[in-house]
């Protein structure tokens, strides 16, 4: 696992964002009529534009991802945008603070209609872009409105903001960006491919099929997704998984989230066939990054028990229990038990 990804992903931004911001900022006092005496005024208008344009950004540009979709057809289930996480939890809607999505919303949504998923992917996309292109058309209508020095700034400073989201998000395509997804081959680049075969995958879940059923006990050549792992663990297919697990790690460019599940399933694995070397090499990457999702406290408990501290590993054998109720996804709770009837039996 790379921990030092998401770090230089946070360099990479706030390197340019900084210069071009400070730049902007120089030009601001050029053109003040005030001169250096508007050096307080500059910071609290650059500091209250950046952050106000990215808001208003954030939010158009989420709201399109979900409007879109909703109108494919899908059902959101979470609508996390400027510190703000709203989700569903059975037949209610809640929300809470989330310091992750003042730095990136998202949007999380099911298909009704499983094999309509490409559809949905495609037309969410297409709803996102809209929202970053109703942006752009405020920013210029409030640079044609208004005519104070004041209401230049703070468009320049606007334009900046939304214009760099923009680039990072379309014009230089990362894996899984908005713009990879979308543009690259006209939607037929493996990176859209792999994310519609999860949202299928995530549909069927949601309307109660486990895994097995959603895949046919086949595993593909191509497109390999985490869930291939989870639905061969659940048919007790241990060295199946394992294949699909290495076949993961080599490739390129997975997101952060996949690649994490990915680490917890191979320790999972390693614990299950009491491969000591592989532990070995494992064990650190997992324990920093393993937290309160099921496969992390799976993994952990089987790793426990090998280790022979019992009493740790019942405690977090519970905490992996508890942690299924409530979630949307019924079939994918289904999957975990599977998996948990086929590797715990007998432990406790």
């Amino acid at each position: 696992m790379n921990s030092k990804k998401s770090y230089f992903s946070a360099l990479v931004t706030l390197v340019p964002v900084t210069a071009l911001a400070a730049f902007l900022f120089a030009v601001g006092l050029k053109l003040s009529p005030d001169g250096t005496a508007a050096i307080p005024k500059a910071l609290a208008l650059t500091f209250i534009a950046l952050l106000s344009w990215y808001l208003v950004h954030n939010v158009l540009h989420e709201t399109g991802h979900a409007v879109a979709a909703k109108i494919s057809g899908a059902k959101i289930l979470e609508f996390s945008v400027f510190f703000l996480d709203f989700y569903r939890v059975g037949n209610k809607t809640k929300f809470k603070l989330s310091v992750k999505s003042a730095y990136a919303g998202w949007v999380s949504f099911v298909c009704y209609d499983p094999d309509s998923s490409e559809r949905s992917l495609r037309l969410s996309l297409i709803g996102g872009l809209i929202g970053t292109l109703t942006t752009l058309v405020i920013i210029g209508v409030t640079f044609a409105i208004f005519r104070t020095f004041t209401a230049y700034y703070l468009v320049l400073m606007g334009a900046f903001s939304v214009a760099y989201m923009v680039v990072i998000n379309y014009v230089c395509r990362f894996y899984g960006t908005d713009g990879a997804l979308l543009f690259d081959e006209k939607g037929r680049s493996a990176a859209f491919k792999r994310s519609a075969r999860i949202l299928k995958a995530e549909s069927a879940m949601y309307l109660g099929k486990e895994l097995s059923e959603v895949f046919g006990g086949s595993v593909p050549e191509t497109e390999l997704i985490y869930y291939d792992i989870l639905a061969a663990l659940s048919k007790g297919r241990t060295t199946v998984a394992e294949e699909v697990a290495k076949s993961l790690e080599k490739m390129q460019n997975m997101s952060d989230n996949e690649l994490i599940a990915v680490l917890f399933e191979k320790f999972f694995i390693a614990c299950v066939l009491n491969d000591e070397e592989k532990i070995a090499i494992l064990k650190d990457d997992f324990l920093y990054a393993e937290g309160t999702l099921p496969a992390a406290l799976r993994a952990h408990a089987k790793y426990r028990y090998l280790t022979g501290e019992t009493e740790w590993a019942k405690s977090l054998e519970k905490s992996y229990l508890r942690s299924l109720e409530d979630l949307p996804l019924s079939g994918y709770v289904s999957t975990e038990r599977a998996v948990y009837e086929r590797y715990f039996d007998g432990e406790t």
